[in-house]
C-alpha cells in the first residue's frame, strides 16, 4: 500500500491543477467543498472515498523500497556535530545574570530579592571544586527508582535508606571522613523531566537529617553531560528534620546546547567548615528530556501551533513517548540534525506490515509502540511526528494520491519546520529533505497532496470504542491545503 488508508481524496480542479486528467478517468469520484479558515490554508471538507478498497494499497511501498537507497539532502551540508566551547568568564556571568532574572519572575521565589537569591542559588561550576566526595558513598550507593509518573510533567520517585555508612559504628547518623558531619539524605525528588531550553524546570527534594546536630549545606543538580547544574544552600536543618527544597533549573540553551537525553546528578553535602562533603548521592535511574522552546523569537511554530499540538494520535507529553523520542535525537543542537537522526532511528525501529490493523484505520504513537512497532506508511508519519513534537520540533503529516505504470496508490509522509523553512521527511522511505525525489526519479504523478492533522477519535464510531489509539483514517481527521505545499512536491 503505502498510506493504505487516507488518500482517495480529490480536490477540484481549481484547487489542484495535477488532478484533471486523473479526475476524467475516475468520474465516479465527487469534487469536494472547500473552506478558507484553517491556520494551515484551506481546509478540505468533504470527501468521497467509496472505491477505496479498489486501490493497490501495495505498490508504493514496493516502489519506495525498489529505490534503494538511504536518507540524504540534496540542499544540506553533511550533518557535523560539534561541542560548543566553554564560555569564558563574561558569558558565565551573563548565563547567572538570566538565570536569576528567570527566578525572580517565579511565584515560588516571589518573597526573595535578587541578592538573596545570588547568595543560596549558584550554577553548579562555581563551587565544585569544594565538593568533597567521601568514600563510604561509593561503596554503599543508595538508589532512587521511579514510583510514578502523572499526567503533566513531574515523574514521582522515592528511596529507601538501609545501609550502614560508617563500617565501625553501628550509629547511622554521622560520617567519619577529615570532619565528622551529620548525615544528610535525600529521601524524595521531583522531577520535572521537560526541560524547554531557555525556560526553568523545578526540581524538589525532600532531605532528611539523620545526624545529632544541625546542618547546614548544599544540593547539587547537575547534568551528567556538561557536567553543569546548579546548587541550593541550605542551614538549620535540626537533628531527625526534613528539610523540602526546590531548585530552579534553568536550562540556558548556551550552557545546554544539544537535545536530548539528559542523565542527571542530585546530591546532597554537609558543609564543615569550607568544605563541603557528600552525603548522599542517589541513583537517578531515567534521564530528563532537552527539548526546543516554541517562544517567540525561538522555534515558533508557523502553524499557529497546529503543528504542535496533542490529539488522539499523537501523546508527545508522556514521559515514555518523549524519552524515547530523546534517545532518537540525543546530542543535536539544531533541528535539521535532530530531524535527520530521529528518522533513521523511526525508520529502523518500524516493521512494514500490513496485516496488523485495516487499512480504512490509523493507530496512534503508543499504539504503535505497544504493537511492537508494525504498521505501514502513515504508523510511520504518525510515529516521526509524534517524536519530533515532543521534541519541539513542528511536524505535520503530508498525503499524496498518485499514479505510476497504470497504478493508483497513495503514501503518507512528514514535514517539519526548521525555524525558516519546511523539510520534506519520508522515514518509511528514508528519505530526508528530497522533496521532488518522488516526482522527478520515481516517477510518480501526484495528483493531490494535502495536510493531515486535527485526529480525533469521536468524529467516527466506524473504529470502535472512542480512546482506544485506532482512529479512523479519513472520518476521523481534518485535511488542508496550505500555500506552497504543491509547488515543493509537484
Amino acid at each position: 500500500m503505502d498510506l493504505r488508508k487516507l488518500f482517495i481524496v480529490f480536490i477540484a480542479v481549481s484547487m489542484l491543477v495535477s488532478i484533471s486528467g486523473f479526475a476524467s478517468a475516475n468520474s465516479e469520484y465527487a469534487s469536494n467543498t472547500i473552506e478558507e479558515s484553517s491556520p494551515l490554508g484551506k481546509n478540505i471538507s468533504s470527501f468521497v472515498w467509496e472505491n477505496y478498497e479498489n486501490i493497490d494499497w501495495t505498490s508504493s511501498a514496493k516502489l519506495l523500497d525498489s529505490s534503494n537507497i538511504s536518507h540524504n539532502s540534496t540542499n544540506k551540508n553533511s550533518i557535523k556535530i560539534s561541542q560548543l566551547e566553554k564560555s569564558n568568564g563574561d558569558n558565565h556571568a551573563l548565563v547567572k545574570e538570566k538565570y536569576i532574572d528567570k527566578i525572580l519572575e517565579m511565584d515560588e521565589f516571589k518573597n526573595y530579592s535578587k541578592n538573596e537569591l545570588e547568595k543560596i542559588i549558584v550554577p553548579y561550576s562555581d563551587i565544585s571544586s569544594n565538593m568533597i566526595e567521601t568514600m563510604y558513598l561509593e561503596k554503599y550507593p543508595m538508589t532512587l527508582d521511579i514510583e510514578s509518573f502523572d499526567e503533566g510533567n513531574v515523574m514521582k520517585m522515592s528511596s529507601t535508606i538501609s545501609y550502614d555508612l560508617n563500617q565501625s559504628s553501628s550509629d547511622k547518623g554521622t560520617i567519619s571522613t577529615t570532619a565528622t558531619v551529620p548525615n544528610v539524605i535525600i529521601t524524595n525528588v521531583n522531577c520535572d523531566w521537560s526541560w524547554v531550553q531557555n525556560e526553568i524546570a523545578l526540581q524538589t527534594i525532600t532531605i532528611h537529617n539523620y545526624g545529632t546536630t544541625t546542618a547546614k549545606g548544599a544540593i547539587s543538580i547537575v547534568s551528567l553531560d556538561e557536567n553543569q547544574g546548579y546548587v541550593l544552600f541550605y542551614e538549620n536543618l535540626v537533628s531527625g528534620q526534613d528539610g523540602t527544597v526546590t531548585i530552579p533549573f534553568y536550562v540556558d540553551k548556551n550552557t545546554f546546547p544539544t537535545v536530548g537525553e539528559k542523565p542527571i546528578s542530585i546530591r546532597a553535602y554537609v558543609q564543615s567548615g569550607e568544605y563541603f562533603y557528600l552525603t548522599s548521592a542517589p541513583t537517578i535511574s531515567v534521564p530528563m528530556v532537552e527539548m526546543y522552546s516554541n517562544e517567540p523569537g525561538e522555534l515558533e511554530d508557523p502553524d499557529d501551533g497546529v503543528s504542535l499540538e496533542l490529539d488522539d494520535l499523537n501523546h508527545h507529553d508522556q514521559y515514555e513517548i518523549a524519552r524515547r523520542a530523546a534517545s532518537a535525537g540525543d546530542g543535536t543542537s539544531t533541528p535539521y540534525q535532530t530531524a535527520s537522526a530521529v528518522l533513521t532511528q523511526v525508520h529502523n525501529d518500524m516493521n512494514y506490515n500490513e496485516s496488523i490493523l485495516s487499512p480504512l484505520y490509523t493507530g496512534a504513537d503508543i499504539w504503535i509502540i505497544e504493537n511492537g512497532f508494525n504498521g505501514i506508511c502513515d504508523e510511520y508519519a504518525v510515529l516521526y511526528e509524534s517524536y519530533l513534537r515532543a521534541l519541539g520540533i513542528p511536524t505535520r503529516r503530508i498525503g499524496i494520491f498518485f499514479t505510476v505504470n497504470n497504478l493508483n496508490t497513495a503514501h503518507q509522509f512528514n514535514e517539519l519546520w526548521d525555524g525558516s523553512t519546511w523539510i520534506h521527511a519520508d522515514s518509511k522511505g528514508n528519505l530526508f529533505s528530497t522533496p521532488r525525489r518522488y516526482t522527478d526519479v520515481l516517477g510518480w504523478d501526484i495528483t493531490q497532496i494535502f495536510v493531515v492533522h486535527g485526529a480525533n477519535d469521536s468524529l467516527s464510531q466506524d473504529d470502535g470504542p472512542d480512546n482506544d489509539d485506532i482512529l479512523h483514517s479519513i472520518s476521523d481527521m481534518s485535511f488542508s491545503l496550505p500555500d506552497g505545499l504543491e509547488d515543493r512536491y509537484c
